[in-house]
């Protein structure tokens, strides 16, 4: 067997401008959550093409691919495709198509990565250690999100699936290098959404209406001081949506509030939204409002498994030099390859795409990372097949 570099070279040489090509046709073809089509067409026909027999699903736009190297053990890796509802500003000679939708989270990266993966290890089968399976799926960005439904639907039941490995574009570390954190990593989301309903009427009659909109502002600034990120656990509720349709002399009969729940702790997580609901329970008493409470259960806290830490850790250390991995603390953002941790031990990493340009942010219409991030992320997953 060659020296890991020297196979490493090669396929970079001979194909690292044909991944990247790949991740910007895909940029350039965004399709949204649940609606991943052409996208889903394209990485089975590239999967096809390098020889491999990937699967595609009736009920949804996933596709998953099993390398069968007669090993005991597989290793998962995790791929999203969907993109976000952003119109694109980046003025890139492949900015999207398709009006309204871009990849603003990196997505197209991710895949662009794992395709480039599958093709190598395609090409170096016999030097692999393990099967491989190839999950390149539909929908992180909405809920209940694609991974739930893949793992209820028994994708992960193979006890010989021993890890998942996924990562995500981080801008806010240079490219170049990847972050790793052990344990509970990425917040559990849940969506909150609440009415808070009086009695609307003339405003310069304050007897005759039940004004909703100062309860409604309790029941945020209550909840709100649930929050705080410097605990052990950290907390977050957040509100980003605050609708009161009256005007200057007009009460309205309802407000209508929405926002966001982030912890990292299951049981926490459950004590968090009773105390909202009792919150809002006291609200009703207190100004004699109606309080229309849902808490949307939402993603998992994504925890990582100590032990594929350490092995990613140990080979990312060899492939790209151990001052390239770097620690990195826990994030309030979400992830739906939260449901993999709960059912495998997982490995999820950000992988730097920055330059230096602090106005670089993932959601935003600009967001246009690094393409040399592709590059060290296939080296060190490359070099984990490999060992």
């Amino acid at each position: 067997m060659f020296g890991f570099d020297e196979i490493f070279n090669d396929f970079s040489c001979n194909y690292l401008h044909e991944i990247i090509n790949l991740r910007r046709h895909l940029h350039q073809n965004p399709e949204l959550s649940f609606k991943e089509k052409e996208t889903s067409s394209f990485i089975f026909d590239y999967l096809k093409n390098c020889g491999l027999q990937p699967l595609t699903y009736s009920d949804c736009y996933a596709v998953t691919c099993f390398l069968d190297n007669n090993c005991d053990k597989t290793i998962a890796f995790r791929a999203d495709i969907d993109a976000l509802p952003i119109k694109e500003a980046t003025n890139l000679p492949y900015s999207s198509k398709n009006d309204g939708v871009m990849h603003a989270c990196g997505h197209d990266c991710h895949t662009a990565i794992m395709l480039g993966l599958a093709k190598f290890a395609a090409l170096n089968k016999v030097n692999l250690k393990h099967n491989l399976l190839f999950i390149f799926q539909h929908a992180e960005e909405i809920n209940p999100g694609g991974a739930k439904l893949l793992v209820d639907n028994g994708l992960l039941n193979d006890e010989n699936i021993s890890a998942v490995i996924g990562l995500h574009l981080s801008p806010e570390l240079p490219v170049g290098t990847i972050g790793l954190h052990s344990g509970p990593f990425m917040a559990s989301s849940d969506e909150v959404r609440a009415v808070v309903i009086g009695k609307g009427g003339h405003a310069a009659k304050p007897k005759e209406v039940v004004n909703p909109i100062i309860p409604a502002m309790k029941f945020i600034e209550q909840c709100s001081n649930l929050t705080d990120i410097d605990a052990d656990c950290p907390k977050l509720v957040a509100f980003g949506r605050f609708i009161a349709a009256g005007t200057t002399n007009v009460i309205p009969d309802e407000v209508n509030i929405a926002g966001t729940v982030r912890i990292f702790d299951e049981k926490d997580r459950t004590m968090l939204h009773e105390i909202m609901e009792k919150i809002a329970k006291n609200i009703e008493q207190d100004f004699k409002v109606q309080v229309s409470l849902n808490i949307d259960k939402g993603y998992p806290v994504l925890v990582n498994d100590a032990d594929m830490v350490n092995v990613v850790r140990n080979i990312a250390s060899e492939a790209i030099g151990k001052e390239n991995v770097i620690n990195v603390p826990i994030r309030t953002t979400s992830d739906d390859f939260a449901y993999y941790s709960r059912v495998k031990s997982v490995c999820y990493f950000r992988l730097g795409c920055g330059d230096g340009d602090l106005s670089q942010k993932v959601h935003s219409a600009t967001f246009s990372p690094d393409e040399g991030c592709i590059s060290t992320a296939l080296k060190v997953l490359s070099y984990l097949i490999l060992k």
